[in-house]
């Protein structure tokens, strides 16, 4: 019921005359066209494993093709005289399907000035001479321009490459995008700074196994006081956490987490285990969304990944588990609580909501610690 739901409003959202069809945080597909209706915003999940439909990311794939072909068909038959562009991430794994979507002009973005792939494309919109992942922002430069944000991390950097590439497709000057990304205000619930002093919580959505290393990966350069990473490097960057980084006192990573229940993705639990056990110093497992399953089996489903037997806690209570983290933090250290973000509920058997908020709760134990 939920994959035909989902694909009928994309697919139709694309046919009744779709603008902008945006495929998920790394590719991007952009249509454009006068449209003889409201026109709908469709965005697709890329995730191949994290959804208990298998087939569902190649549904979604032949659903764009399909609603991208539909375009360019009223375009032959003078409904839309705009030109049709693509915009896509030339460094993402899937780039070459969308690649051989038929378009008017194709646009691409890399973090790589070289990529092989630039040749299908008429411009390319890259970094150079490459970029700066702060613990306070990005910055970068394009075209002589240079860009600040308060956006964090290397996924946000994409995200703003995405952003300029199809505004630059749209004829808007990169003075107007650099104001306009400098306002760009840091997004509730992902990557989220609670606290930042005498020591940093922060709360994020991820649950998934490439969200939650690309969290711990980032927030660990900073507890760990050192300043680079090898890949952003090879891959252009001109300095990646730099500056303050290099100077900060070495702290701990403590990170607060469990997995979703329902049945769904059971195959993740031990991937994310294994994850902590890479970054963090400090692991606390707890309850998440159980719905109908037996919290304690999820939290041993994901304790088979941690091989660390010292400062490893399984705390099913989820207040008492952040309660245990504020706890054992110190002068720079950083708290990482994933998995809800700024969802208000926890899930749990026969549909029940139990309210919750994880950012009000780090705010109401830390009260009560002072």
């Amino acid at each position: 019921m939920q994959k035909t739901k989902f694909s009928s409003y994309c697919l139709n959202g694309i046919a009744d005359g779709c603008k902008y069809c945006i495929k998920g945080e790394k590719l991007v597909l952009f249509i454009t066209g006068k449209c003889p209706v409201k026109c709908w915003y469709c965005s697709l999940s890329k995730k191949r494993k994290e959804t208990r439909f298998c087939s569902l990311f190649a549904l979604l794939l032949r659903f764009v093709q399909q609603g991208f072909a539909k375009v360019l068909r009223r375009t032959k038959s003078g409904v839309a005289k705009d030109k049709k562009i693509k915009v896509i991430n030339l460094d993402d794994k899937e780039a070459d399907y969308f690649l051989n979507f038929k378009s008017d002009l194709t646009y691409g973005f890399s973090l790589n000035s070289n990529n092989n792939k630039s040749k299908n494309c008429q411009k390319v919109i890259s970094p150079i001479p490459g970029w700066e992942i702060k613990e306070n922002g990005l910055e970068f430069i394009i075209k002589g321009t240079e860009f600040k944000t308060n956006l964090l991390s290397k996924f946000n950097l994409y995200n703003s490459l995405a952003a300029i590439t199809t505004c630059f497709a749209c004829g808007i000057s990169l003075e107007k995008m650099k104001r306009s990304l400098a306002e760009v205000e840091k997004i509730p619930g992902r990557f989220e700074i609670i606290i930042d002093k005498p020591f940093k919580v922060v709360v994020d959505y991820a649950h998934t196994p490439d969200e939650l290393f690309g969290v711990y990966n980032f927030f660990s350069a900073f507890a760990k006081g050192y300043g680079g990473s090898t890949e952003a490097l090879r891959e252009g960057g001109k300095k990646v956490l730099p500056g303050s980084c290099q100077n900060r006192q070495r702290g701990k990573l403590i990170v607060v987490f469990g997995s979703c229940g329902g049945g769904r993705d059971k195959w993740k639990r031990k991937v994310l285990g294994e994850i902590a056990d890479k970054f963090a110093d400090e692991i606390i497992l707890t309850n998440e969304d159980p719905y109908d399953e037996e919290p304690g089996e999820i939290i041993e489903q994901v304790a088979i990944g941690i091989r660390i037997k010292k400062n490893f806690y399984k705390i099913l209570d989820r207040r008492e588990a952040i309660r245990k983290a504020l706890r054992l933090a110190s002068v720079n250290d950083i708290i990482l609580i994933t998995g809800k973000g700024v969802e208000k509920s926890i899930m749990s058997r026969k549909g029940k909501k139990i309210p919750w908020s994880d950012k009000e709760v780090v705010e109401e134990e830390l009260k009560k610690l002072r």
